[in-house]
């Protein structure tokens, strides 16, 4: 008898586990990606609720035994971060998945400098360029801003004359 009652707390435990999800891609370039599958497993057959805080979130359907969502992001080019949650519904309490999907915005600089010179932006850790400015000094540079990010240092090195 106690051999059954461990099993069923053990079988109640594993049901009651937050449902696991990964993201493909984990993060997004908003105006170039244009959607994320989640593959979402360990809901088994309870009822799976999800929302999300920004964009749409769509269940797709079932592939070997997770359940398929796709996210699409919001129609917005400034960089920030979308929570998705994930739960099924218990008599207890709830277990919960929380996935965080970084939305880096891009832009295109424009910038004057010397004729010729080599330019390069650093955003965060990224490095963007270096490209060469055209003979009037115009510079087009796209870059990606991922979210907090809130400064970029440009650098731009004239080309000595001989």
């Amino acid at each position: 008898m106690r051999g059954a009652a461990l099993s069923v707390l053990i079988s109640m435990h594993l049901a009651a586990a937050a449902p696991r999800v990964v993201a493909e891609p984990p993060a997004v370039v908003l105006g170039k990606d244009r959607f994320v599958v989640l593959r979402v497993s360990g809901a088994g057959e309870a009822r799976l609720y999800a929302e999300c805080s920004a964009g749409q979130l769509m269940e797709q359907g079932a592939d070997r035994g997770a359940r398929i969502f796709r996210w699409t992001p919001p129609d917005v080019r400034f960089p920030g971060t979308a929570v998705l949650l994930f739960w099924t519904p218990l008599a207890d309490a709830p277990e919960a998945t929380v996935v965080t999907i970084p939305m880096a915005g891009q832009t295109i600089l424009q910038m004057e400098t010397e004729p010729n010179a080599s330019v390069h932006v650093q955003v965060g850790s990224t490095t963007f360029g270096p490209v060469a400015a055209d003979e009037r000094g115009q510079v087009r540079l796209s870059i990606q801003v991922p979210p907090g990010v809130r400064e970029a240092l440009v650098t731009a090195t004239a080309q000595t004359r001989q």
